[in-house]
């Protein structure tokens, strides 16, 4: 197995800068299957864009009237893990019904973090949390 040395950093680049090394690509394209580890107990909570987030909006709006609001929406994680593949596949040049797509193994790291009943199925789990990946 042949993986390249990462930090989880590197992949956030690669979606922020919509950019991979030659390195990357070169592994990328001579691949025959993925190994994605994703620890679950980071996995960012999602508002639900027509209740909380106009919510937040009008409270800060009451808290400071002078200056103008920022608020930072939190990250996707689904829409980060499916944009991170799908970029993945285009350095491949896989288009989206290629039947000769690398095998792709989910692997949920620190499974022992959250304490799940030892009777947790992990997918079930992933399922649960991340939906719109899972889709």
């Amino acid at each position: 197995m042949i993986y390249p040395d990462y930090g989880g950093e590197q992949l956030r680049n690669i979606i922020e800068q919509r950019k991979i090394n030659t390195s990357w690509q070169n592994k990328l394209k001579n691949s025959t299957s993925w190994f994605l580890f994703i620890r679950l107990d980071f996995i960012e909570n999602i508002y639900d864009i027509t209740t909380k987030f106009y919510r937040q909006i009008e409270e800060e709006k009451e808290v400071n009237l002078k200056q103008p609001n920022i608020i930072d929406l939190p990250i996707d994680s689904s829409a980060f893990y499916i944009e991170l593949l799908q970029t993945f596949l285009f350095v491949k040049g896989m288009v989206h019904r290629s039947k000769n797509k690398p095998r792709l193994t989910i692997l949920l790291s620190c499974w022992d973090k959250p304490n799940y009943p030892p009777s947790t199925i992990p997918s079930s789990v992933l399922e649960l949390t991340m939906p719109l990946f899972c889709n």
